[in-house]
This record gives structure tokens, C-alpha cells and sequence, in this order.
């Protein structure tokens, strides 16, 4: 253990603590998709990355880092007619925006969720967080008319369904039926993997 004291705040910190971190950040993606799933890790090394992700995931700062991230998409369609085509572009990648404003409410209330004082389910994070990086959502991809507001919809019920237990961050609830079901129909004209 280490001790460091910076500007006066004094930190302690191990090694194992710093690779276990660094873990967590390079394997993210998958724990992340494990996470919104609602699958159970297959190994007691990957439950214990997606425990450290789940802890994560469920600070407040990263919550309302989230919900500020849906509020900046909600404006950005708010726009009537975006007069630079780069205002569309956010992260290198185009949103639906007509998409966005027909899931205006329900993603209003996927921010709302997002800010409560005690944290949703894991799983609801999760699928917000997907929803707004996977570069497949519903968000980027043109697909069916609605989808977005379906895919929101199921994170929003991800969100509602109340934390399972306060120590047990990765045991899905058995009401909550949400899943990236985005990945399982490929988009028109998307490439095949």
C-alpha cells in the first residue's frame, strides 16, 4: 500500500488496485456488454472486473455525465433546421435526429433516471451508456422508423426496475427484459460481420 497526499488530500493506493483499474478500462466493452445483458460472468475474475465496472457505472458523477450527454442530444434536435451540417455530427457520427425527436419524452426521462439521488439498475446504466456509444444504436443507424424509441423504452424499463439488492450489483432483476436487441437485426445496408 502507498500512500500519496496531493494538495492535501491523501490517497492510498496498491498495485493491485492500479492493474485491476487498468483491467477494467481496456476490457470495458465487453463488461460493459455483460453488464446490459444481465448475463452472469463466466469466470470469478471477470465477475469481480464487472463488479469494479458496475461501481463505476453507478457513481453519480458518471450518472449525470450520461444524462448531460442525453439533454446535449435532445437540444442538438431541438435545432429546426441545423444551419452547418457539422452540428449534426456528434463523436464523428451521425445522429437520427428525426429519430431523436420522435423519443424526445422517453429519453428526457432516461436523463431524468439517470440524475435520481439513489442509482437504478446496473443493467439500465449499462444499456444507456450502449445506447448512446454503441455506433449500431438505434441513435447512429438508420433503421426502422421508431427504434429509437423502442431501444429507449427498454432502457427505460431497465431503469425503473429498482436495484436488486444494495451489495449485489450484477444480479439482474427478473422483470427486467432489456437487452442491445439492436445487434440482433442488422441495419439496411450495414455491413454484414
Amino acid at each position: 500500500m502507498t500512500t500519496q497526499t496531493v494538495r492535501g488530500v491523501t490517497r492510498q493506493w496498491s498495485l493491485h488496485g492500479v492493474v485491476s483499474w487498468y483491467a477494467v478500462h481496456v476490457r470495458r466493452g465487453e463488461l460493459d456488454e455483460i453488464l446490459a445483458e444481465g448475463i452472469e460472468p463466466d469466470t470469478p475474475a471477470t465477475r469481480r472486473l464487472c463488479e469494479a465496472r458496475a461501481r463505476l457505472l453507478a457513481r453519480q458523477s458518471f450518472r449525470f455525465a450520461l444524462a448531460q450527454e442525453i439533454e446535449d442530444v435532445l437540444r442538438l434536435a431541438a435545432i429546426p433546421q441545423a444551419p452547418d451540417p457539422s452540428l449534426r455530427t456528434v463523436w464523428t457520427v451521425d445522429i437520427q435526429l428525426d429519430e431523436v425527436r420522435h423519443a424526445s419524452e422517453i429519453l428526457q426521462q432516461l436523463a431524468t433516471a439517470l440524475r435520481a439521488r439513489t442509482p437504478p439498475e446496473t443493467q439500465g446504466i449499462a444499456l444507456a451508456w450502449l445506447l448512446l456509444r454503441d455506433g449500431l444504436s438505434p441513435l447512429y443507424e438508420r433503421r426502422a422508423s421508431g427504434d429509437l424509441k423502442l431501444a429507449a423504452e427498454a432502457v427505460a424499463r431497465a431503469l425503473a426496475t429498482p436495484p436488486t439488492s444494495t451489495t449485489d450489483t450484477l444480479t439482474p432483476s427478473d422483470t427486467t427484459a432489456a437487452s442491445r436487441w439492436w445487434l440482433a437485426d442488422p441495419a439496411p445496408g450495414a455491413p454484414s460481420t
